[in-house]
């Protein structure tokens, strides 16, 4: 793969046409509709870099117009890792074929990207990238773009799972100039958002295992119980749960779009930082709700489990025995939080298996988080890297027992892929 890659690397210098001459980078986000092939590969080339950002050194000076950057490694496989995935994501720029669209920042920088130039230069172990533009707006998009990069580097998977606000944007309104007091607005909220997980749930699960049908269908049941709650907003004039689910739909139907166009993993991942991003406006509104420490695991769970998997054991140095090492005590902690939690059956109709398969696979999350640990007393690199990638099976059974797979899972097991067909989702109430 990496080989693939690197052959997309660019001549010495790559200079793209600037603001307002119909060049190359003047298709902006939206325009590259349709299947994108290779979204698969450039997520891979981005994952690598992240489980590797040990390796990465970057610099950056902010320029009157934008940004100049320095991103290198002495390590050769990430050095062309870098070179492959900067080369990638300019065709991207040029070729209006955007990525994270779930992201506030990323998605207004390719709505910008007619306004934006490039200048790339091959150095030493990586690339040198100036990136300017005429244009205020761009400018700020540019410098703050530049920011989050350098966050990849030094935070990589726990700063790729979060959304990025745009410079200058308006925040949404606080939990102070939107009081959230009483018992019973808060337990509507509860309420609501047991409700939205039921469907949520479904849709990111199925999303990432890739099929059609039952992927549409969860998506569909999703949309649906978005625009009944919009309703119910604008009739009740709720402001706290205008607040909570602002944007949600948007997000949801841009999942819609692309799995649609067969994207099923990149919808999953336009799903997923909607589990954070709620948790935290819960949290702002004084909602105590009770999946929301699972939540907190699986961010946790994510930064152990996606470096470990397919990783090399060969690679596992002291530094990153004793990253996991901290990871490790910090994902035991919050289970210890989720052991003490009562799960009641206002999160969840569910049945009486399901209620109690709960215990049990709590049980077995502790079990996997004491596996991890023992492997890391030990010290065996590849035991050490198996029990890391097992601690999320028995978490994502518990949390997938919160959502509701009725009519779904059997679509999942019987349906072919091509059989059906839904229309495009719309954020629009009819």
């Amino acid at each position: 793969m990496l080989v693939v890659l690197a052959a997309l690397a660019f001549p010495t210098v790559i200079l793209a046409q600037g603001p307002g001459r119909g060049g190359p980078l003047g298709r902006g986000m939206g325009r590259g509709v349709g299947h994108d092939a290779s979204m698969a590969v450039d997520r891979a080339g981005f994952h690598f870099l992240l489980r590797n950002n040990g390796s990465i050194e970057r610099s950056v000076t902010e320029l009157p117009n934008g940004v100049r950057t320095r991103t290198t490694s002495q390590d050769a496989e990430v050095a062309a890792q870098i070179r492959a995935h900067v080369a990638a994501m300019y065709g991207r720029m040029k070729e209006g074929r955007p990525v994270r669209r779930w992201d506030p920042l990323f998605a207004a920088l390719f709505e910008k990207s007619d306004q934006v130039a490039l200048a790339i230069t091959e150095v030493p172990g990586g690339v040198e990238v100036v990136e300017t533009s005429t244009e205020p707006e761009a400018i700020a998009l540019i410098q703050a773009h530049a920011k989050v990069v350098s966050g990849f580097v030094e935070r990589g998977f726990a700063e790729a799972r979060l959304a990025h606000p745009v410079p200058g944007a308006i925040p949404a309104k606080s939990a102070k100039q939107h009081p959230t007091t009483t018992d019973q607005s808060l337990q509507r909220l509860r309420q609501l958002s047991a409700e939205f997980d039921r469907v949520y749930i479904p849709a990111l699960a199925l999303t990432n295992q890739g099929r059609r049908s039952p992927s549409l269908e969860a998506l569909r049941r999703l949309n649906e119980r978005l625009v009944a709650m919009r309703r119910q907003a604008r009739d009740t004039k709720s402001d706290d749960q205008e607040l909570l689910f602002k944007g949600t739909a948007d997000v949801v139907a841009e999942a819609a779009r692309l799995a649609q166009s067969g994207d099923f993993l990149e919808a999953h991942e336009t799903l997923e930082p909607l589990r954070d991003q709620l948790a935290s406006r819960r949290r702002s509104l004084g909602v105590d709700y009770r999946l929301d420490v699972l939540s907190d695991y699986h961010a946790v769970m994510e930064a152990i489990v996606k470096p470990a998997n397919g990783a090399d054991p060969n690679l596992l140095d002291a530094a990153a025995l004793d990253r996991l090492r901290q990871q490790a005590a910090s994902a035991a902690a919050i289970w210890a939080r989720v052991e003490q939690t009562k799960f009641d059956t206002s999160y969840a109709p569910l049945s009486d298996a399901q209620k109690q398969n709960v215990e049990p696979l709590v049980q077995a999350n502790r079990e996997a988080i004491s596996r991890l640990n023992r492997a890391l007393r030990e010290g065996d690199a590849t035991e050490v890297l198996g029990a890391a990638v097992a601690i999320k099976p028995p978490f994502a059974k518990l949390y997938m027992s919160f959502g509701d797979f009725s009519g779904l899972a059997e679509n999942a097991s019987s349906t072919p892929a091509t059989q059906k067909n839904y229309p495009p989702i719309s954020t629009e109430e009819e």
